[in-house]
């Protein structure tokens, strides 16, 4: 199976150098905005970075939690094998956003590792209702055919 975490992230150098600088301005300000650290965080998960935008998103969080903080935390915790960690982090973000398709996504990747076929195929159902032409759920879901005969 496979997740995009990047979701029109420009991956070059020079988008990395400027985020980490404004990451670091905005830890150092009297109230700290979540923003520079989660564009961080979708760009550490384009890059395969995972470890970074595991610590990117949760520095995100510990200013304001979001959906998205808890999104891309549990996208960080899925590309490190932490499943528990990953589903917790996606049900997180759907406890504060029930609409956010994407984590819905995530937990049917993490229930598709764990080799819970009929749960995974439910999940990503349940993004193409919401989105009818995500391609990759309609990926995914077809990638499950053959353990769902």
């Amino acid at each position: 199976l496979q997740g995009d975490w990047s979701s029109d992230v420009c991956s070059s150098d020079l988008a990395e150098r400027w985020l980490i600088q404004a990451s670091a301005r905005n830890a150092a300000s009297s109230s700290p905005s979540p923003l520079p650290d989660l564009a961080l965080a979708r760009v550490y998960l384009a890059l395969g970075k995972a470890p970074l935008a595991l610590a990117q998103a949760q520095r995100s969080l510990s200013y304001q939690p979001t959906a998205e903080g808890h999104f891309l935390s549990g996208a960080a915790h899925y590309e490190l094998n932490h499943l528990d960690l990953a589903e917790q982090s996606f049900s997180d973000c759907l406890e504060m956003n029930p609409d956010y398709y994407l984590a819905k996504g995530g937990i049917g990747q993490v229930q598709a590792s764990r080799g819970q076929y009929k749960l995974a195929a439910r999940s990503f159902e349940a993004v193409l209702e919401k989105e009818p032409g995500n391609v990759q759920a309609k990926e995914n879901l077809a990638r499950l055919q053959r353990f769902l005969r």
